[in-house]
């Protein structure tokens, strides 16, 4: 499965995972898709979804779009294809913000981040056909209860080595969460889902200032004050509230330290700093 874009199964109800809503995705416009625009401009010739790629089921949805799972006829293997909601699929802006997605995950080859096929144009509107991650999300695997401090670390350490490559480019994510960390079979993390993501040099306008994205459980102060803010620290807070959650089994809404194992406590302790100059930098 594929995508932060879905509806992810419930977890046990003894075991909360918090409130995993995107804002700016789930029941909400993001900014810049408010005002519907009739003509694609994205200057992709339109072509037939289906001719090349057999739709076989919807893996879930979200409020810019969908996820279904699909065989690429062409090359005969599963890939994952996100496609714009059906309102949206003539909103020159959506598309706009959908391009720059897909243009983030191809910047970025790097074996823990979801890798990107291709863009294209259907009647309906545009779609990213991606890498098939068939293990489910983080979130689905910490239903069950908190990871081990030494498997929590190896993911941690993975989904560093990702950001790493992404800061490097300048792209911050903006939304990290554990319902955008998918897992291979064996047990492999790879970051997902882009959506929100912004150019650290260059935004293009998309984000307005004073606008609040992400997912509020993982969401570091200055994010939540105005995601224009948002920089590599600031995803890397993200990242150790998924920790947090991963060892700890609870989720970051009110953070207890005492609750972290004693040998991570520190590195979460200057990575979740309210301050982002007080963080690792």
């Amino acid at each position: 499965m594929t995508g932060a874009d879905l509806d992810t199964p419930q977890p046990a109800p003894q075991q909360s995972l918090g409130d995993g809503q995107t804002i700016g995705d789930v029941g909400l416009p993001l900014p810049g898709v408010d005002e519907l625009e009739a003509e694609n401009d994205d200057g992709v010739e339109v072509g037939d979804l289906q001719a090349r790629y057999e739709i076989q089921e919807r893996l879930g949805s979200g409020g810019m779009g969908e996820v279904v799972k699909a065989i690429d006829r062409r090359l005969d293997r599963i890939v994952a294809i996100k496609r714009l909601r059906g309102e949206l699929g003539d909103s020159r802006k959506a598309a706009d913000r959908f391009l720059a997605e897909a243009k983030s995950i191809a910047a970025l080859n790097q074996f823990n981040i979801v890798q990107i096929h291709d863009y294209g144009h259907a009647a309906d509107g545009p779609f990213i056909v991606m890498e098939y991650v068939a293990g489910g999300t983080l979130s689905t695997a910490l239903s069950s209860g908190p990871m081990t401090l030494d498997r929590a670390v190896e993911v941690g350490s993975r989904l560093c080595d990702a950001l790493a490559v992404a800061h490097r480019r300048g792209i911050v994510h903006r939304d990290i969460k554990p319902d955008n960390v998918l897992m291979t079979p064996d047990g492999v993390p790879k970051l997902t889902d882009f959506g929100l993501a912004r150019q650290e040099r260059v935004d293009g306008g998309q984000t307005q200032a004073g606008a609040v994205l992400g997912t509020l459980d993982f969401m570091p102060p200055e994010q939540r004050a105005d995601a224009t803010q948002a920089d590599a620290r600031s995803d890397l807070w993200s990242l150790a509230a998924t920790l947090y959650q991963a060892v700890t089994g609870e989720i970051p809404r009110v953070i207890v330290m005492d609750q972290v194992p004693e040998r991570l406590r520190g590195v979460l302790g200057t990575a979740l700093k309210v301050a982002p100059d007080d963080r690792f930098q």
